[in-house]
């Protein structure tokens, strides 16, 4: 199990139940090998399954339910892999010449999860690199997803007001002053304590993009079949991460008006550390000199 789960989430289209992803099955995407015109007669000598790296489902799970629910609807899901081909950095022989197709192949396996939930379909993407994820993307195809919507500034600096309200310890001094100079804050680390669930330590952007940090996170529910880093995911997604938008929706009319005095309170917290670090006093520091 990893140490740290990267995930990316979009939304899919065109199915009206989680059982309609197991026609995808059989479905395979073809990616053509890179050649040149220096290549191009050697390149249709080559069998067709030598002339293209194939991005296809290692396996697709049967529909379960979580556990848990959220708003008292229960939540599906279904497991995934993908089986991904793509060219190592060497593909040629000294003499230029192709070298046979498992000398020059990466062979990955990317883990995926499927969820419903309100109605609405997901997909979660257990990795890190673009052209990894980009590459899962085109194997499920462009007119099956779309892009989640972006969480707002305000939602990250509204996290930090609470973190800071509730007198937990904000580490970071270049993240507090940068919020107090009116910086677009696009990502924040957390640990969170649900009691009832887990106390779970992540990173997450304005893409909803998310890193786990599995070691430190702890679970106080019941283990059911999935891995500790798959339970942590789908909470992550189907139980947390709502749970905070919904708070968020329903404070952010009163944190606009709070916004001001909140980031002159931690640029006055960011001053007196950078004062109690350097060792510097109040009549050391003088007006400066803008001429």
């Amino acid at each position: 199990m990893n140490s740290r789960i990267y995930t990316s989430i979009f939304k899919l289209k065109n199915i009206t139940a989680l059982e309609d992803i197991e026609q995808w099955r059989s479905e395979h995407c073809d990616d053509p090998v890179r050649h040149s015109k220096r290549h191009q007669e050697e390149f249709k000598r080559l069998p067709d399954g030598e002339r293209n790296y194939r991005y296809s489902w290692n396996n697709i799970g049967e529909v379960e339910s979580l556990p848990f629910s959220y708003g008292g609807k229960e939540i599906n899901f279904v497991e995934a892999s993908a089986r991904i081909e793509y060219a190592k950095r060497k593909i040629f022989d000294s003499d230029h010449h192709y070298l046979p197709k498992k000398e020059r192949t990466n062979l990955e396996n990317i883990d995926i999860i499927f969820f419903e939930m309100n109605q609405k379909f997901f997909i979660l993407i257990e990795e890190s690199r673009e052209k990894q994820i980009d590459r899962v993307l085109r194997l499920i195809g462009k007119a099956n997803y779309e892009e989640v919507e972006n969480l707002s500034s305000d939602f990250f600096n509204w996290l930090v007001y609470l973190y800071s309200e509730n007198e937990e310890t904000i580490k970071l001094i270049a993240t507090r002053a940068f919020i107090s100079t009116g910086g677009i804050l696009r990502e924040v680390k957390l640990n969170v304590d649900d009691s009832n669930n887990y106390n779970i330590c992540f990173k997450m952007d304005d893409r909803c993009r998310t890193v786990i940090s599995v070691n430190e996170s702890v679970p106080y529910m019941t283990p059911n079949a999935l891995e500790k880093g798959e339970r942590l995911v789908l909470y992550m997604y189907t139980s947390l991460l709502p749970c905070l938008q919904k708070m968020f929706q329903a404070k952010k009319a009163g944190f606009k008006n709070k916004k001001k005095k909140f980031a002159k309170k931690i640029g006055l917290q960011v001053v007196k550390e950078i004062m109690d670090i350097n060792n510097i006093h109040k009549d050391e520091i003088e007006p400066l000199d803008i001429n």
